[in-house]
């Protein structure tokens, strides 16, 4: 069973949470156990990683659809423009090797 990062992570920062409360507590009846407040910490950051990297990326917003849309025409515009010149360009230094082994 394969077991999604970003829910493991929640699950460790409620973990670290918990344990972060029960320091809390502990220390209010005024004898702390900084084991709690420790490994909690570690789990929170733990938690907080993992959650993090396993986000997914927001989907893409039709916000600047037509600036997107011309933007990538332009490109393409430019590739053609430049495979063109290219082809023209062979053509002539073919054309002059050929004039030259004459």
């Amino acid at each position: 069973m394969k077991v999604e990062r970003g829910r493991l992570g929640s699950f460790f920062l409620f973990i670290g949470l918990v344990l972060w409360m029960i320091f809390f507590f502990t220390d209010q009846a005024k004898y702390p156990s900084y084991g709690y407040f420790f490994v909690g910490a570690a789990l929170l950051f733990l938690g907080g990683y993992l959650w993090w990297r396993d986000r997914k990326p927001p989907p893409e917003t039709a916000r600047f659809r037509s600036y997107r849309r011309a933007r990538l025409k332009g490109a393409e515009r430019k590739a053609r423009k430049k495979q063109k010149k290219e082809e023209k360009e062979a053509k002539q230094q073919a054309k002059q090797e050929g004039q030259a082994t004459r």
